[in-house]
């Protein structure tokens, strides 16, 4: 039995997730994935599949949204499931507004296997805050 100390912990995983897109390192992001990854991004309507994908939709985010910065709000995990609150800025009308988006992530050998994320519109407005 080995006495090492697993530092990989969901809380590090989520650290490396928010660093890496805050500085908008798509390689960065993209190895926190599984080559054959899948993202259902819900607010969007588009699921995103292997790294190729993911590259061209990360591009066109940071592309659409160059000052989009987020935080880790709260989080929980499960086995091999990680879920997320994020709070994201930078994005839409109004790049001061708070973004609420909540994410499921379930892991493979410590990267994500697969996403999926939940958010309402980010032009949209809504009638809560």
């Amino acid at each position: 039995m080995s006495n090492a100390v697993n530092t990989d912990t969901y809380l590090t995983r989520l650290d490396k997730f928010i660093t890496r897109m805050n500085a908008h390192d798509i390689p960065g992001v993209i190895e926190l994935y599984t080559e054959d990854c899948v993202l259902d991004d819900l607010g969007a309507d588009s699921v995103v599949r292997g790294h190729e994908e993911l590259f061209e939709f990360l591009t066109g985010m940071f592309t659409a949204a160059p000052g989009m910065t987020g935080k880790l709000v709260a989080a929980c995990d499960d086995v091999d499931r990680v879920w997320v609150e994020w709070g994201w800025h930078g994005v839409g009308p109004d790049p001061a507004k708070v973004h609420r988006i909540v994410s499921v992530m379930r892991y493979e050998d410590g990267r994500i296997k697969h996403a999926t994320d939940f958010w309402r519109g980010i032009g949209a407005e809504s009638s809560q805050s």
